[in-house]
């Protein structure tokens, strides 16, 4: 598995039918900023915190199980140093060539947003044993080497599904209406960030972008992702810094590829984050 010094999200996850890695979390630190994938992510915690999916919170604590449906709006703080296990699949790695009844009544609406996992398995959840054993079953796994694994972690999950399927567990993704909506706004203003990042980027310049008054803008963006549009870009441009300084960027390079001029405070907050200067992080790749 991959391991992470920083509260850092695996960036790049190419390559392969799913992705497992670590994060290193500490405590108190900047959380995991908002962001979706077309990947299902499930969490398995040694650590206490809480996370945030769209306009709901759930607090973990340790062994506690979290499952992120696709293209969920999420982000994540933690009360304490642990490690949280992360497991990410597509289904399409599930689709047969066949229209089956596994494919027609299962994977099918999976795809589609119409089944989804619950997101909360803790102690005491009646699937919780099962699903830790198989989650457990699955890290073991992937610590093979050999391709063949695959096939072990895709007999694996579909055992998972199994399980929630036999305990008519899966939840029905009902339409949330103006909730929804303002999900919709929070995704293409951050969309916008990330494709603007390297520029100067302005309040005004988001507003006119989801054609809101720049009030209501900043209301919705931080009730769902409990951080004002300008503290979100902040992180977010520091996020990108990081994966610049680990390529071999220059900390001058970094910044201004991150859309940051000032080079005494690009160093004073990237520090205040990640606990070190930017020159220490590049230095971590040449150790």
């Amino acid at each position: 598995m991959n391991s992470f010094m920083y509260l850092h999200e695996n960036a790049s996850r190419t390559g392969s039918e799913c992705h497992i890695y670590e994060l290193q979390v500490m405590g108190g630190s900047e959380p995991i900023i908002s962001h979706w994938h077309d990947e299902v992510e499930v969490i398995y915690c040694e650590c206490s915190g809480s996370i945030y999916i769209e306009e709901d919170v759930f607090f973990f604590k340790k062994g506690d199980i979290l499952f992120v449906n696709k293209q969920k709006l999420h982000s994540c703080i933690v009360n304490e140093a642990g490690v949280l296990t992360c497991f990410l699949f597509n289904y399409e790695i599930l689709v047969s060539k066949q229209n089956d009844w596994c494919d027609e009544n299962l994977i099918s609406p999976m795809i589609r947003g119409i089944l989804h996992f619950p997101v909360f398995i803790k102690k005491g959840h009646p699937l919780y044993n099962r699903t830790r054993e198989v989650l457990q079953n699955i890290f073991s796994a992937n610590k093979n080497t050999e391709q063949r694994k695959y096939v072990r972690i895709k007999a694996l999950l579909y055992d998972l599904i199994y399980t929630f399927c036999e305990n008519d567990a899966f939840v029905l993704n009902y339409n949330k209406g103006e909730p929804q909506n303002r999900i919709i706004y929070v995704k293409a203003i951050i969309s916008y960030m990330k494709k603007n990042i390297a520029s100067p980027i302005l309040l005004e310049d988001l507003c006119v972008h989801v054609n809101l008054s720049k009030s209501y803008m900043i209301k919705i963006f931080k009730s769902i992702t409990g951080q004002t549009p300008a503290v979100y870009l902040r992180n977010l441009r520091l996020k990108q810094a990081f994966e610049y300084l680990k390529s071999g960027k220059s900390v001058t390079q970094t910044a201004l590829c991150c859309g940051i001029d000032n080079i005494s405070y690009f160093i004073r907050e990237y520090k205040k984050v990640y606990g070190v200067t930017p020159k220490k992080t590049a230095v971590i790749k040449d150790s």
